[in-house]
């Protein structure tokens, strides 16, 4: 029997699901108006039929579609749906530098001390920063708030305290910390990300704003008693005197160079972050608007460094605030365009120098647009800055006329680490905008694939440095071909001295190949740290590829490479000791220890002979700066190697020292082999580090310690006590999780001293 056949109104009545049919959707009109409204429609209908038919050809051809959106990763759709996550970001790409870690002690040299420690190479600290210092600590006193306006017209409300300067907002609410690591803590052990200025300086110097719980204390006094200085400061002053206050700071600070400008600005994220609000940040900090040929503010000077880190309150807790500073940059950048533009309109010089003096234009500001002076742009860990909104700036600056060579921006430095949302359009747009003039970029922690570094491969021939690091659309497949030699026949990364993969877990051997093939001959820092890099059978490792790709003509070729991170790969040590002899400058090395059956295996015979000179066939040319080993079971053929290391390496790390022999035994001969007169090493980290009470002697035998990390061990505290009194230079001592030391000590352990 077939199926009965359904009408319209049978559908209509009987469905209590909405269709996709929109026809289907439309409500069903009531008995008594149903006709009326019918003609109505149907009058309506006629009489712009024909108007609607001569204009529908027109409207369907230049009505433009939404371009299709990009859909967000799982990683960033989760990132926004965890807040301790998102903090966690946060916290790894842009560390708050007044952060005070747990049981970390620090005591502050003098100047006189300094100069003793660094002899020739000694420096004063500038006064433009000392002044920056100064003028943070007081900044709300410069600009006064609405509270003391309040106060001073006689408003009947009581004062609070002053949350910021130049405006009145409501204080935000405190994200959620992440437990698993304490804010602003070193994310890894290659830790690299603190630096305000892109750099890949070895020494990662203790944040300035670590102190140990005494200092806290007087640093919130001193705090405290700053917060009652400024309100008598203002006290008893009139509006009027307030307004000029404010008016005389605004010019003060607008008249700032870009250089004093940028050191204000680090001041106050290190000591007041609390006074950078929308209105400060843009007014003072960002690039200004421009009307014409004028800036919005005579005497504006141009801002070439643009800053703005996630540590900041402003940024970690409005998640529009990033929007908002980056339209303001995208604004100011239009102005500067059109002001060129109107530029290119004006008289010749030679008809200027005919015409009469009456006739001539007014002549134009000193003052140049802000965007052509803008050669620095960080932005560190704004997790919810959107891909689209970033790309608009970029697009801002992308010449109309395709015949033009001469860009507004001039970016030299781009970093954009921890901008999870960041994608191919915006590096895309970068590349056409900025590309020839860029020399570094970093691109760690955001949603960029091949496209983008085949976009950075053709467009951007000076870079010197590139890091891609934990990203999870890179890998082998994507990377060769993006990585495919252009057509044009030029070598493209003809200048890149650094190359950062870290953690990229898809890449391994041939996708570092796929670089290498370029830039063998140049490249000095390689960081291919946590990729697949040497297989992955640990007992079998092998980095045949990657050698080979050093030594594309041959095995006679000298390396330049100075730096290069080994760390959560398989590592052949035969392969590390063919780039070690060809690579006579090398200065750092991080690298971890493979399971073997033997005691002497690869892992110790690479330490021997990192401490021999070259002239007795080892690799040590007298360089070192840097040695990083993970440990994963040593014996005594590392205890008689670990007194050479201190005497070669100013900068020590040795993660898990550890021992499945008997521990009394283990390292107890160490502190004999110490000689104090050799010793150079002025970072130590021994965390996770399982020695007996008498091993632990070695410590007071070295005189040269400028910082000493002993996390999670069990050191007594009276070898504490000795290496802080035997070494007089000594700032920083991190004490965490040695729970068998007494709180009082892990907290302040430079109060031994005293006691």
């Amino acid at each position: 029997m077939p199926p009965k056949k359904l009408s319209i109104a049978r559908i209509r009545a009987e469905s209590t699901l909405r269709s996709d049919d929109p026809d289907l959707n439309r409500r069903r009109p009531s008995p008594s108006s149903s006709s009326s409204r019918a003609s109505q429609r149907y009058r309506s209908a006629a009489a712009s039929a024909s108007s609607a038919g001569r204009s529908n050809a027109r409207a369907s051809s230049s009505r433009s579609r939404r371009p299709p959106q990009p859909k967000l990763s799982a990683r960033i759709l989760q990132i926004h749906d965890d807040d301790i996550q998102e903090t966690r970001v946060q916290n790894r790409f842009a560390p708050d530098p007044r952060t005070q870690r747990q049981n970390l002690s620090y005591r502050p040299l003098s100047l006189t001390k300094q100069a003793q420690r660094d002899g020739a190479a000694f420096q004063l600290p500038t006064l433009a920063s000392m002044c920056s210092t100064v003028i943070a600590t007081c900044f709300d006193a410069l600009l006064p708030s609405r509270n003391n306006f309040d106060a001073a017209a006689g408003a009947t409300t009581p004062r609070g305290a002053i949350r910021n300067a130049h405006t009145h907002t409501k204080a935000a609410a405190g994200r959620k910390r992440s437990r698993a690591r304490a804010f602003g803590a070193a994310p890894d052990s290659d830790d690299d990300q603190q630096d305000y200025v892109p750099s890949d300086a070895e020494d990662d110097a203790a944040p300035a704003g670590s102190r140990s719980t005494r200092s806290r204390g007087r640093s919130s006094n001193a705090q405290t008693a700053a917060d009652g200085g400024t309100s008598r400061l203002l006290a008893g002053w009139t509006t009027s005197e307030l307004h000029y206050l404010t008016r005389r700071t605004s010019e003060q600070l607008k008249m700032l160079s870009a250089a004093a400008s940028f050191l204000l600005f680090r001041a106050l994220v290190e000591h007041a972050p609390q006074y950078l609000t929308k209105t400060v940040v843009a007014d003072y900090f960002l690039p200004p608007l421009f009307e014409g040929s004028q800036a919005v503010g005579a005497g504006t000077a141009a801002r070439t460094h643009v800053w703005l880190p996630a540590s900041i309150p402003l940024l970690s807790h409005d998640k529009h605030a990033a929007a908002f500073l980056v339209n303001h940059l995208t604004s100011a950048l239009t102005s500067a365009s059109q002001s060129r533009q109107a530029d290119r309109s004006t008289l010749s010089q030679s008809v200027a120098e005919e015409m009469p003096l009456a006739l001539l234009p007014p002549r134009r500001g000193l003052v140049q647009p802000a965007s052509f002076a803008l050669r620095s742009l960080q932005l560190h860990g704004l997790t919810r800055l959107q891909d689209a909104l970033l790309a608009r700036f970029f697009e801002a600056a992308v010449p109309s006329n395709s015949q033009s060579t001469q860009t507004v921006l001039r970016l030299e430095t781009v970093s954009l680490r921890g901008c999870i949302a960041i994608g191919d359009r915006t590096i895309a747009a970068m590349c056409r905008a900025t590309g020839a003039t860029l020399r570094y970029l970093n691109l760690d922690y955001t949603d960029v694939t091949a496209d983008s570094v085949n976009a950075v491969m053709r467009m951007a021939p000076d870079l010197h440095t590139l890091k891609l690091g934990y990203n999870e659309n890179l890998s082998d497949k994507t990377l060769s071909s993006a990585l495919q030699a252009p057509t044009s026949g030029e070598i493209p990364f003809g200048k890149l001295v650094n190359l950062r993969l870290r953690q990229c877990a898809q890449v391994g051997d041939a996708g570092v190949a796929c670089f290498l093939k370029y830039v063998h001959r140049t490249i000095e820092v390689l960081d291919v740290s946590g990729t697949g890099v040497g297989g992955v059978n640990p007992h079998s490792p092998d980095m045949s590829i990657l050698v080979m790709s050093f030594f594309p003509t041959g095995m006679d070729a000298q390396l330049a490479l100075k730096k290069i991170n080994l760390l959560d790969t398989n590592v052949d040590f035969d392969a590390v000791g063919q780039l070690m002899e060809r690579a006579g400058g090398m200065e750092t090395v991080l690298v971890r220890q493979m399971p073997s059956r033997s005691t002497r295996d690869g892992f110790i015979q690479m330490l021997e002979s990192m401490i021999q000179p070259r002239h007795s066939g080892g690799w040590n040319a007298g360089r070192w700066k840097k040695l990083h080993v993970r440990v994963v079971d040593v014996a005594d053929e590392f205890a008689d190697v670990f007194p050479h290391l201190l005497q070669v390496f100013p900068t020590l790390v040795v993660e898990n020292l550890r021992t499945s022999s008997s521990q009394l035994n283990f390292f107890r001969e160490v502190a004999d082999e110490v000689d104090p007169a050799r010793c150079v090493v002025q970072h130590l980290k021994l965390r996770d580090a399982r020695l007996s009470d008498h091993a632990w002697r070695f410590l007071t035998r070295i005189h040269s310690l400028r910082q000493l990390d002993l996390t999670n061990t069990a050191v007594p505290e009276a070898v504490v006590k000795q290496t802080i009194e035997a070494n007089r230079f000594l700032e920083t001592v991190h004490l965490s999780h040695c729970k068998q030391m007494r709180i009082s000590t892990r907290r302040n352990a430079f109060a031994l001293q005293d006691a």
